[in-house]
Protein backbone atom coordinates (compact mmCIF):
# COMPACT_ATOMS: atom_id res chain seq x y z
CA UNK A 1 0.00 0.00 0.00
CA UNK A 2 2.75 2.47 0.89
CA UNK A 3 4.23 1.98 -2.59
CA UNK A 4 1.24 3.90 -4.00
CA UNK A 5 2.55 7.12 -2.44
CA UNK A 6 5.44 9.19 -3.83
CA UNK A 7 8.76 7.66 -2.67
CA UNK A 8 10.36 11.02 -1.90
CA UNK A 9 7.66 12.08 0.57
CA UNK A 10 7.69 11.95 4.37
CA UNK A 11 7.87 8.70 6.33
CA UNK A 12 4.38 7.19 6.37
CA UNK A 13 2.65 4.97 8.90
CA UNK A 14 -0.28 2.80 7.84
CA UNK A 15 -3.00 2.53 10.48
CA UNK A 16 -4.20 -1.03 10.82
CA UNK A 17 -4.55 -3.37 7.88
CA UNK A 18 -7.05 -5.22 5.76
CA UNK A 19 -6.58 -8.84 4.77
CA UNK A 20 -6.05 -9.71 1.12
CA UNK A 21 -9.74 -10.49 0.55
CA UNK A 22 -11.02 -7.24 2.05
CA UNK A 23 -11.26 -3.70 0.79
CA UNK A 24 -12.12 -0.28 2.08
CA UNK A 25 -10.83 2.61 4.12
CA UNK A 26 -7.22 2.71 5.26
CA UNK A 27 -5.51 5.60 6.99
CA UNK A 28 -1.91 6.53 6.24
CA UNK A 29 -0.22 9.31 8.18
CA UNK A 30 3.17 10.85 8.77
CA UNK A 31 2.24 11.24 12.46
CA UNK A 32 3.55 8.13 14.22
CA UNK A 33 1.87 8.94 17.54
CA UNK A 34 -1.52 9.40 15.88
CA UNK A 35 -1.04 6.15 13.96
CA UNK A 36 -0.26 4.32 17.21
CA UNK A 37 -3.28 5.72 19.01
CA UNK A 38 -5.61 4.91 16.12
CA UNK A 39 -4.32 1.34 15.76
CA UNK A 40 -3.69 0.32 19.38
CA UNK A 41 -6.52 -1.83 20.83
CA UNK A 42 -6.26 0.04 24.14
CA UNK A 43 -7.92 3.10 22.58
CA UNK A 44 -10.85 1.09 21.17
CA UNK A 45 -11.32 3.23 18.06
CA UNK A 46 -14.48 2.00 16.30
CA UNK A 47 -14.21 0.59 12.80
CA UNK A 48 -17.36 0.03 10.75
CA UNK A 49 -17.63 -2.70 8.12
CA UNK A 50 -20.20 -3.67 5.52
CA UNK A 51 -20.17 -7.46 5.22
CA UNK A 52 -22.04 -9.72 2.83
CA UNK A 53 -22.45 -13.23 4.22
CA UNK A 54 -23.80 -16.49 2.86
CA UNK A 55 -27.16 -17.24 4.47
CA UNK A 56 -29.42 -15.02 6.54
CA UNK A 57 -28.27 -14.70 10.17
CA UNK A 58 -31.05 -14.92 12.74
CA UNK A 59 -31.51 -12.36 15.50
CA UNK A 60 -30.11 -14.93 17.94
CA UNK A 61 -26.97 -15.25 15.78
CA UNK A 62 -26.53 -11.46 15.80
CA UNK A 63 -27.00 -11.48 19.59
CA UNK A 64 -24.36 -14.21 19.86
CA UNK A 65 -21.91 -12.00 17.95
CA UNK A 66 -22.64 -9.14 20.38
CA UNK A 67 -22.13 -11.40 23.41
CA UNK A 68 -18.92 -12.78 21.96
CA UNK A 69 -17.24 -16.09 21.25
CA UNK A 70 -14.03 -17.53 22.62
CA UNK A 71 -10.98 -18.19 20.45
CA UNK A 72 -7.40 -19.12 21.33
CA UNK A 73 -6.55 -15.38 21.62
CA UNK A 74 -9.49 -14.67 23.93
CA UNK A 75 -13.04 -13.44 23.55
CA UNK A 76 -14.00 -11.83 20.24
CA UNK A 77 -17.18 -9.81 19.96
CA UNK A 78 -18.63 -7.06 17.90
CA UNK A 79 -19.52 -3.69 19.37
CA UNK A 80 -22.67 -3.65 17.24
CA UNK A 81 -24.19 -5.57 14.35
CA UNK A 82 -27.32 -5.09 12.30
CA UNK A 83 -28.74 -6.57 9.15
CA UNK A 84 -28.98 -3.92 6.42
CA UNK A 85 -30.67 -6.04 3.74
CA UNK A 86 -30.89 -9.46 2.20
CA UNK A 87 -29.80 -10.40 -1.32
CA UNK A 88 -31.21 -13.73 -2.39
CA UNK A 89 -29.66 -16.30 -0.04
CA UNK A 90 -27.21 -13.83 1.49
CA UNK A 91 -27.37 -10.90 3.88
CA UNK A 92 -25.52 -7.61 4.15
CA UNK A 93 -24.56 -6.71 7.70
CA UNK A 94 -23.13 -3.57 9.26
CA UNK A 95 -20.60 -4.54 11.93
CA UNK A 96 -18.69 -2.23 14.26
CA UNK A 97 -15.54 -3.44 16.01
CA UNK A 98 -13.64 -1.51 18.64
CA UNK A 99 -10.53 -3.68 18.79
CA UNK A 100 -9.74 -5.51 15.63
CA UNK A 101 -7.79 -8.75 15.81
CA UNK A 102 -6.49 -10.70 12.84
CA UNK A 103 -9.41 -11.77 10.60
CA UNK A 104 -11.78 -11.22 13.54
CA UNK A 105 -14.97 -10.66 11.52
CA UNK A 106 -14.32 -13.62 9.23
CA UNK A 107 -13.55 -15.90 12.18
CA UNK A 108 -16.60 -14.81 14.17
CA UNK A 109 -18.97 -15.25 11.25
CA UNK A 110 -17.47 -18.62 10.31
CA UNK A 111 -17.98 -19.79 13.89
CA UNK A 112 -21.70 -18.97 13.68
CA UNK A 113 -22.04 -20.62 10.27
CA UNK A 114 -21.93 -17.67 7.85
CA UNK A 115 -19.13 -17.44 5.31
CA UNK A 116 -18.01 -13.90 4.44
CA UNK A 117 -18.49 -13.25 0.74
CA UNK A 118 -17.46 -9.58 0.76
CA UNK A 119 -15.96 -7.39 3.48
CA UNK A 120 -15.42 -3.64 3.22
CA UNK A 121 -14.32 -1.17 5.89
CA UNK A 122 -16.57 1.86 5.45
CA UNK A 123 -15.55 3.96 8.45
CA UNK A 124 -12.65 4.33 10.88
CA UNK A 125 -13.58 6.42 13.89
CA UNK A 126 -15.15 9.61 12.51
CA UNK A 127 -13.85 9.06 8.96
CA UNK A 128 -16.17 7.62 6.31
CA UNK A 129 -15.07 6.01 3.06
CA UNK A 130 -17.71 7.71 0.97
CA UNK A 131 -17.29 7.39 -2.80
CA UNK A 132 -13.50 7.25 -2.96
CA UNK A 133 -12.69 4.94 -5.91
CA UNK A 134 -10.80 1.70 -5.32
CA UNK A 135 -7.02 2.24 -5.31
CA UNK A 136 -7.27 6.03 -4.83
CA UNK A 137 -6.35 8.23 -1.92
CA UNK A 138 -6.97 11.78 -0.82
CA UNK A 139 -5.50 14.04 1.83
CA UNK A 140 -7.59 14.38 4.95
CA UNK A 141 -9.10 17.75 5.70
CA UNK A 142 -7.81 19.59 8.72
CA UNK A 143 -11.11 19.05 10.54
CA UNK A 144 -10.89 15.29 9.87
CA UNK A 145 -7.40 15.08 11.39
CA UNK A 146 -8.62 17.12 14.36
CA UNK A 147 -11.61 14.78 14.77
CA UNK A 148 -9.24 11.78 14.82
CA UNK A 149 -7.02 13.47 17.41
CA UNK A 150 -10.01 14.46 19.53
CA UNK A 151 -11.32 10.90 19.49
CA UNK A 152 -7.91 9.53 20.50
CA UNK A 153 -7.64 12.09 23.29
CA UNK A 154 -11.08 11.13 24.61
CA UNK A 155 -10.16 7.43 24.48
CA UNK A 156 -6.88 7.91 26.32
CA UNK A 157 -7.77 7.76 29.99
CA UNK A 158 -5.15 10.12 31.36
CA UNK A 159 -3.11 11.09 28.31
CA UNK A 160 -3.50 14.12 26.05
CA UNK A 161 -3.13 14.19 22.30
CA UNK A 162 0.09 16.26 22.19
CA UNK A 163 0.68 15.43 18.48
CA UNK A 164 1.91 18.30 16.35
CA UNK A 165 -0.77 20.18 14.37
CA UNK A 166 1.20 20.12 11.13
CA UNK A 167 1.01 16.40 10.41
CA UNK A 168 -0.42 15.23 7.10
CA UNK A 169 -2.69 12.24 6.83
CA UNK A 170 -4.69 10.67 4.08
CA UNK A 171 -7.29 8.00 3.66
CA UNK A 172 -7.09 5.41 0.94
CA UNK A 173 -9.38 2.82 -0.50
CA UNK A 174 -7.72 -0.58 -0.89
CA UNK A 175 -8.69 -3.51 -3.02
CA UNK A 176 -6.84 -6.76 -3.63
Amino acid sequence: MIDLFPPDGPRLFPVGRLDENSQGLLIVTNDGELANRLAHPRYRIPRKYRVQVAGIPTQETLNQLRRGLYFAEGKFRVQSVRRIRTRGKSAVLEIVLAGGRNREIRRLLARVGHKVMRLERVAYGPLKLGRLPVGRYRPLKKREVEALRDLCAKRASSETSGAPKSSRSSSKRKRR
